[in-house]
């Protein structure tokens, strides 16, 4: 049993056709028509109705992709948006691995999801991205952040010479330099 979609012939090769259901199948035909009447109907392959799936997109500003730099002691926000249907999944990683559960709260709330990380440390430093999949693929971002902190302490601090009246001392750098190219030292006594 078939019902028009057209009140009357339809000028152009294309159509939209309405008021069909999610879930249901359908099968379409067209009639070419003329002077002469309709010209045997030409029928569509059975066409199932569901919302088109769409590859995840993850959107991340600009700023955030160029990477993060933050100082020790800050909060940090790692913030994307995700879309797609169906609506993916989504993985956060900290240099390709999970990240530390005690110190990484990942967010998620409608189509945002946040890594957060209070009182961010040295060893946060490293390369954050995030995956979303769902059946018409995978999508990933990242960036990188880098903590900003005091150096560490010297490395290998010996007194070379010493005499009555002077003591000299050799030393190497800290084993981390604060995320900075060190400017010098302080000796103190």
């Amino acid at each position: 049993d078939w019902s028009r979609s057209t009140e009357r012939p339809w000028k152009q090769r294309n159509f939209t056709v309405y008021g069909v259901r999610e879930g249901a199948k359908y099968t379409v035909r067209v009639i070419a028509c003329n002077a002469a009447g309709e010209g045997t109907p030409g029928f569509t392959d059975a066409v199932f109705v569901r919302n088109p799936a769409e590859v995840p997109i993850i959107d991340m500003d600009l700023a955030i992709k160029n990477g993060i730099i933050i100082r020790a002691g800050e909060t940090l926000r790692v913030p994307a948006t995700v879309t797609g249907k169906p609506y993916p999944s989504i993985t956060w990683t900290k240099d390709d691995g999970k990240p530390d559960k005690d110190r990484v709260e990942i967010l998620s709330e409608g189509n945002d999801s946040v890594v957060s990380i209070k009182n961010v440390q040295r060893q946060d430093c490293g390369k954050y991205q995030i995956s979303a999949c769902n059946p018409s693929g995978t999508k990933t971002a990242s960036t990188r952040v880098e903590v900003m902190d005091v150096p560490g302490p010297v490395k290998d601090l010996k007194p070379v010479v010493v005499t009555r009246k002077m003591i000299f001392l050799n030393w190497d750098d800290p084993d981390d330099d604060g995320g900075s190219d060190l400017t010098g030292f302080l000796v103190e006594r």
